[in-house]
């Protein structure tokens, strides 16, 4: 469980294509001038794509996989390279290999790193709880949607629903709430079931 949540926490930060040239300064603090992207560079350059362990181009091209030549912050972490032929070109220029060496070590560190403080900023099941006590009529509305919802689980399988956890804590909440009548809708408007 902690490994996917890891890799869902990287889902929108990754997969990342690099390219790398010989002629392009290794990006860094002092040296943030970032060189004129044109169609010719791109041609030469080495397309390497940094993404995690569950991108299907490991599982269908695996000899493509350089991951081992990186120090990656997380083994949940891989690094594709494009082509054979972008393999050996790297291969033969050491001095690039280490460049993107070093470029791919802080980078992978820097997205682990974003990845944690975006988790931070995640709703909790508990902030939803505290959001649905404050708003009592909002809550009476969700009470209803899910009785909806979950009706026919109700009738047939009680015991899944008892282990909802997060559940039963709202239906604590919500117990000395009145039933919601839509008959009227929820500002003296007219509402359908049917739109819930």
């Amino acid at each position: 469980m902690a490994f996917e949540k890891r890799v869902s926490d990287l889902k929108h930060l990754t997969p990342m294509i690099l390219y790398a040239n010989e002629c392009c300064p290794l990006y860094s603090k002092q040296n943030s001038k970032a060189p004129e992207i044109n169609k010719e560079l791109v041609e030469n350059s080495i397309k390497i794509t940094l993404t995690t362990r569950f991108d299907g181009t490991l599982y269908i091209l695996p000899e493509l996989d350089i991951s081992s030549l990186f120090e990656l912050a997380d083994p949940v972490f891989a690094v594709i390279i494009e082509s054979q032929a972008d393999a050996l070109k790297l291969l033969k220029s050491p001095e690039l290999l280490t460049k993107i060496k070093i470029y791919i070590k802080d980078l992978s560190h820097a997205l682990l790193k974003q990845a944690k403080i975006e988790n931070t900023k995640k709703l909790k099941e508990n902030d939803v709880l505290a959001w649905f006590e404050k708003y009592p009529k909002m809550r009476q509305v969700m009470s209803f949607i899910m009785k909806q919802h979950l009706l026919l689980l109700r009738t047939h399988k009680p015991e899944i629903i008892e282990g909802y956890k997060y559940y039963q804590e709202f239906l604590k909440l919500s117990k000395d709430d009145e039933p919601l009548d839509l008959s009227s809708g929820l500002n003296g408007k007219s509402i359908s079931v049917t739109n819930f």
